[in-house]
């Protein structure tokens, strides 16, 4: 009768142990296989621009956006959260002059429109068209990759109807 008892509760330890097992697996969140690869930017095209770890690489392009000829700043402190500054990010300095803090651990490639995504805006405008200027040259692609230095200009003009 006692090895009975031993044995079901070295069984019932066992379950448990391997219940709360479980339970931490569950609760760490999917693996990385499960998860996008950040370094080639999938991650990013679907919004999800990471909170930043470390600055090894750290670049600033800046954005200037013009609608019907008046000049529209960037928020100041766009991206910053409690907890959480992401990679792309702007500073309360720095947002009047359209300066975009790129910074992470490796170079992802982040482009114009992984920007918007965490300022929650898109390039279309309702009842404007864009003209985007990328380093002086007229570019119709929001996917070009990010620079130190890159001057880009967004021009909304009022459609005429």
């Amino acid at each position: 009768m006692a090895k009975n008892k031993i044995f079901l509760w070295i069984v019932v330890g066992i379950m448990a142990i391997s219940l709360v097992g479980l339970t931490g697996v569950f609760s760490l969140g999917p693996s990385p296989s499960q998860t996008n690869n950040q370094s080639n930017g999938s991650e990013q095209r679907n919004g999800g621009v990471p909170c930043l770890t470390s600055e090894v690489f750290h670049i600033h392009p800046q954005l200037t956006i013009s609608v019907d000829g008046k000049g529209e700043s960037l928020p100041a402190n766009l991206g910053i959260l409690p907890g959480c500054t992401r990679e792309l990010h702007t500073h309360a300095a720095d947002a009047a002059d359209g300066i975009i803090h790129v910074e992470s651990a490796v170079d992802r490639g982040y482009v114009l429109t992984d920007f918007l995504s965490v300022w929650g805006k898109t390039l279309v405008r309702e009842g404007y068209t864009l003209k985007m200027i990328v380093d002086g040259k007229e570019s119709a692609d929001p996917n070009f990759v990010m620079k130190d230095g890159q001057k880009i200009i967004l021009n909304y003009s009022l459609n005429s109807q």
